[in-house]
């Protein structure tokens, strides 16, 4: 069992969580990623060939994925870096494109290396996230022996180190157990980039992990892990 330290509290946002403060750090480097990904493909035959643009994205999007919910109004704004995508999202662009989802979350994986090679099955986001929270341990105290880390507790960590980062109890524990999402809100069990960053964070590793089976959970950890402080 790996031991975490206890974070120490962060000051309160003086903005409502998860709502304001865009573009960010992140919303700004998926937006510069998605576009780059927009300009390496293109569409159509000799003359005719052009990049492949975010309408034409949103529509193989909503042809070859009807389950994942976006509109043109936020794949545009996830291009001027005004919204977060969800990991839903960038796995389908991933799989839309032949190219690895890790791109999207580590800065070490170039376009140009990011091509998939060959399927695979990653285990599911629940699935990751459990194991990554039955192998760490939270001490609570100096001299005090660490307890198991529960969901409560991650909540609470969460709630501290990353007040900006929208996740309520009922998100974070479908996201553990995999819940099947109530139907009026399809997402309840799919993480945002932010969130995915933050987990990164507080467990030591490669934002990656939660994507690709291959990448050591130490290596290729982005430096946009960590959402900004609020000052």
């Amino acid at each position: 069992m790996t031991a975490m330290d206890e974070p120490a509290a962060q000051p309160p946002a003086n903005r409502p969580q998860g709502v304001n403060g865009l573009p960010n750090e992140i919303s700004l480097a998926f937006a510069e990623k998605l576009r780059v990904v927009l300009n390496s493909f293109l569409i159509g035959e000799g003359d005719a060939a052009r990049p492949l643009s975010a309408y034409t994205l949103h529509d193989l999007i909503s042809r070859q994925f009807p389950d994942v919910a976006v509109s043109k109004t936020h794949m545009y704004r996830l291009l001027s870096g005004d919204a977060i995508p969800r990991l839903d999202l960038i796995l389908a662009v991933a799989e839309i494109c032949g190219i690895e989802p890790a791109y999207f979350l580590v800065d070490d994986l170039d376009i140009d290396d990011a091509e998939r090679v060959g399927s695979r099955e990653v285990p599911g986001f629940d699935i990751l996230l459990r194991d990554l929270v039955d192998s760490h341990d939270v001490a609570t105290a100096p001299g005090e022996e660490p307890r198991r880390l529960t969901g409560y507790r991650l909540y609470q960590i969460l709630t501290e180190r990353y007040p900006d980062v929208a996740v309520s109890k009922s998100h974070l524990y479908r996201l553990l157990s995999g819940e099947t999402p109530p139907a009026r809100r399809p997402s309840a069990t799919i993480p945002r980039l932010d969130l995915i960053f933050a987990f990164a964070n507080i467990f030591d590793v490669s934002p990656a992990y939660f994507v690709d089976d291959r990448v050591g959970v130490k290596r290729s950890v982005s430096r946009l892990r960590r959402p900004p402080v609020p000052s």
